[in-house]
């Protein structure tokens, strides 16, 4: 069995990662803060803000046309947000 890794960023770094992501359209925003004030004891399952774009990314990169939501809290899936994956996908 190989050991886990936890690698912590500095707060320079984190910072430098939120300026430059994509923001949070309104529908986005709003299902983040949605899930916060209707499910505060789960809404750390949602995907981080500053991940779900990578998320969505990967998933347009792959032209997946299928995704596999396991384990997220509502809202929190970055292809249920309108115009971060193609069109198609499901």
């Amino acid at each position: 069995m190989t050991k886990g890794n936890d690698t912590t960023i500095t707060a320079e770094l984190y910072a430098y990662m939120l300026a430059h992501n994509p923001p949070l359209d309104p529908v986005q925003r709003e299902l983040v803060e949605t899930t916060y004030a209707r499910f505060p004891d789960h809404a750390g399952m949602q995907s981080a803000e500053e991940q779900a774009p990578l998320l969505a990314f990967l998933v347009r990169l792959v032209g997946a046309r299928h995704v596999v939501e396991s384990a997220r809290s509502p809202g929190s899936a970055p292809w249920r947000w309108p115009g971060r994956c193609p069109p198609t996908a499901r």
